[in-house]
């Protein structure tokens, strides 16, 4: 078997995905990747393969489908405590660059040095670290909110104050 250990800054960081960091698990509930943020991922870079067609039984159609796995059964390793092991985990070690030819396994395309860039295979790991949870972030819909189409519930001024805390009157 393949050494999947890795030098990366993924190890060094905390929960919140800062490096050397010290955020409580309290804290962290603030920082947690969103499934939607992975989705987006792979929606750009693995579509037509695992979502068109099923390669290898997996589908990346929802999160449902990619809990379920594929052929060679689950692609998210977990620990006892119920958070994820993105070194142990089928779907990271697919994506994974080895710096020594600079490869990777997925996705598959002509050219094996045509990977996804770091920062998307970061927050892939930090993601499953976190526990791979299925978190969608929503957008406030109200448009008199002050936070209109921005993530999180909707957000209102203080009567007889705008937006930004201007007195009206």
């Amino acid at each position: 078997m393949e050494d999947w250990s890795t030098e990366t800054h993924v190890k060094d960081l905390d929960c919140a995905g800062i490096p050397g960091g010290d955020t409580t698990q309290e804290e962290c509930q603030e920082f947690l990747v969103p499934y939607s943020d992975v989705n987006t991922i792979f929606d750009n870079s693995c579509y037509f393969c695992h979502q068109t067609l099923t390669q290898g039984g997996l589908s990346l159609d929802s999160y449902e489908t990619l809990m379920q796995g594929g052929n060679n059964g689950s692609v998210i390793a977990f620990n006892d405590d119920e958070t994820g092991d993105h070194e142990n985990s089928l779907l990271w070690q697919k994506i994974y660059i080895d710096p020594e030819t600079n490869e990777c396994d997925m996705p598959q395309n002509q050219d094996p040095t045509d990977c996804l860039n770091q920062e998307d295979i970061d927050l892939i790991a930090l993601w499953i670290d976190q526990g791979a949870q299925n978190i969608v972030i929503s957008n406030c819909e109200d448009e008199t909110a002050c936070n209109f189409e921005e993530s999180g519930d909707c957000e209102y001024a203080e009567e007889n104050f705008d937006c930004d805390g201007n007195c009206l009157f």
